[in-house]
């Protein structure tokens, strides 16, 4: 018998829990969002994949600050990338990498709705079919990035996997995270403006937490559609 197992035999059930919670620290989802899959081609598929497989498992420590093009890396063929429609300096075109955005947008809600602070986000210049105005984020490698810090004394860990024709998205914590987070129960509330006589967009993003409403992001887009 291995010592491991030896040990978990031993132990009283209490113990059994908290030995089971110490080694998996990252039990409850603290947010989640999805993407369906069946809307986009594939090469976006793949570029998604490709994402969120260097995102999965990503654990950030309490305090420390999260970079999306820090993770993920230059988007380069050889590291998986393909070319895909994108939008770049707010025109659509192919590009290495292209419809990753999708995949930061949603992590960048899944940010938000678990109580990350957003150190750096950056919105399209046009508005795009794939998500609504002022829940996006934009992202180009050496210019534009996803930053977010973990508010928490406890570290937090993304996860993604798939389910189905859905690719899910979310931040993971411990109990005490989870607790912490239900105190003060995030909530999203966009507020659209527009459009005025030049087609231009304006959005501004709240988030209400213990019941009080801050403003997260006031964006100015170009209407495409």
């Amino acid at each position: 018998m291995k010592k491991a197992q030896l040990i978990l035999l031993l132990l009283t059930p209490i113990a059994l829990l908290v030995y089971y919670l110490s080694a998996h620290p990252f039990k409850e989802t603290l947010a989640s969002r999805t993407i369906d899959l069946s809307k986009y081609t594939s090469s976006q598929r793949l570029n998604f994949y490709t994402a969120t497989k260097n995102l999965d498992g990503a654990v950030i420590k309490p305090h420390a600050v999260f970079s999306f093009n820090g993770r993920v890396g230059p988007r380069q063929a050889e590291r998986g990338f393909v070319g895909a429609p994108s939008y770049l300096a707010g025109q659509k075109q192919n590009s290495a990498g292209g419809g990753i955005c999708l995949v930061s947008s949603t992590l960048y809600q899944v940010a938000l709705l678990s109580g990350m602070d957003i150190v750096e986000r950056t919105p399209h210049t046009n508005t795009v079919s794939s998500v609504a105005p002022g829940l996006d984020a934009t992202v180009w490698y050496g210019r534009a990035d996803l930053k977010f810090k973990n508010p928490y004394d406890q570290a937090v860990a993304i996860d993604c996997h798939q389910e189905g024709q859905q690719l899910v998205i979310s931040i993971k914590g411990d109990a005490a995270t989870k607790v912490a987070l239900n105190k003060v129960s995030p909530e999203l509330r966009r507020r659209q403006i527009g459009p005025e006589g030049d087609r231009t967009l304006i959005v501004e993003v709240y988030r209400k937490d213990s019941g009080h409403e801050h403003l997260v992001s006031r964006d100015r887009y170009r209407l495409t559609h």
